[in-house]
């Protein structure tokens, strides 16, 4: 169970590099033992030729001869031991997909805020849920981002190559402003700036000039 006054990154579980994990620092009450881990710290994962799910286990280790607790990665079909001298807090789950490199951030589940795996101590912590959620889909928007920026990349060439089958059929006006239109659309996907025209049932909106009105926008990602 959590101990936490004004952060929710109180032990989050985050992508570091290739395989490895960062357990960002922070404290917790573990069935009575206070936990105070003042530093990030880090988890490296296995390759596997399979897809493999693991828990990141906050541990008490508690019997008569010493009292330690640890940052365990466990195989999630171990499950969770709580006895009188282990007893585990799970603080995500986290997926690695087989023969993979790298985690992404949408391999990691929060499990923090979930009461029969971890859990929080008090109140204080409002937002880490919707945080947690809002974490994932930023993850996942950004993956999307660079896949798409790697499709388009092979839509580019694979446009490039029937252009240059059929530019010889098309006026010269006409080339140039599908040229044109193209790199536009290319370069306001790359530069997350987008402007269009506005449109209504009788053409271009425009103002009283004149002029054509445009819609400017461009999409948020932390």
């Amino acid at each position: 169970m959590f101990v936490d006054d004004s952060s929710s990154d109180h032990l989050r579980v985050e992508k570091a590099q290739g395989l490895t994990l960062t357990v960002k620092a922070g404290r917790a009450n573990i069935n009575g033992a206070f936990y105070w881990q003042k530093d990030d710290e880090t988890i490296t994962l296995e390759k596997n030729s399979a897809t493999k799910s693991y828990n990141i286990i906050l541990r008490l280790n508690d019997n008569d001869a010493y009292r330690n607790i640890t940052l365990v990665a466990s195989d999630i079909n171990n499950g969770i031991t709580r006895s009188d001298s282990i007893y585990d807090l799970v603080l995500a789950t986290v997926t690695v997909t087989g023969n993979a490199s790298e985690i992404k951030g949408s391999d990691i589940t929060d499990t923090r805020l979930d009461s029969t795996r971890c859990g929080a101590v008090t109140s204080a912590i409002k937002s880490v849920q919707s945080l947690d959620l809002f974490t994932q889909v930023t993850e996942l928007f950004k993956e999307i981002k660079a896949q798409n920026e790697s499709e388009m990349n092979a839509n580019r060439t694979e446009f490039n190559d029937w252009f240059e089958t059929v530019k010889d059929t098309l006026d010269a006006n006409t080339a140039g402003k599908l040229s044109n239109r193209i790199s536009n659309i290319e370069k306001m996907i790359m530069e997350n700036h987008f402007t269009t025209v506005l449109l209504t049932e009788d053409g271009t909106l425009v103002d009283e000039n004149g002029h054509e009105i445009l819609a400017d926008w461009a999409y948020k990602v932390k």
